[in-house]
């Protein structure tokens, strides 16, 4: 059973969705950069690149497909709290600190995970295969397709 937030934030997701549209031309705008250069340079920017031009249009069409719904059912608008507020930036802050403790693929597996599970209310097996795929991906994709070593984080040093 997915949490209830309450009412949508407006305020918030009118600031969400200006967020992620200036994220999103960002991210165009460093792929547009790699069309000058020659494939071997431009793979690494590409195979980061687009994935997450992709992920940054998603979540900014679910924003503003969730806003629009809202609005047009005649829904109750709350400002946001600054409890809300300071989650989402421990949340933010959570995974660089993840990657450098647990390293570059186990971090943010394990950052999906927590996300997964009590941000977006998943059940525990979801939010373990969300993990898993991403810890996954990241591996193959890094190491196996690319080559590149991975830090290991702070942890590795210990041993």
């Amino acid at each position: 059973m997915k949490p209830d937030h309450g009412p949508v934030h407006a305020a918030a997701s009118a600031g969400g969705i200006a967020f992620t549209a200036a994220l999103l031309l960002i991210a165009l705008g460093l792929l547009a950069t790699t069309l000058a250069l020659p494939a071997s340079a431009a793979i690494v920017p590409r195979v980061v690149g687009v994935p997450l031009a992709l992920l940054l249009g998603y979540v900014l069409a679910r924003e503003i497909r969730s806003l629009t719904r809202h609005r047009a059912a005649g829904g109750a608008v709350a400002a946001a709290s600054p409890s809300a507020e300071i989650g989402a930036i421990l949340w933010l802050l959570a995974l660089p600190v993840l990657a450098t403790v647990l390293g570059f693929v186990a971090g943010p597996a394990l950052y999906v995970f927590g996300w997964a599970r009590f941000r977006a209310g998943e059940r525990i097996g979801v939010a373990a295969a969300a993990g898993a795929v991403t810890a996954a991906a990241i591996f193959i994709l890094f190491s196996g397709v690319l080559g590149v070593h991975l830090p290991q984080g702070v942890l590795d040093f210990l041993r």
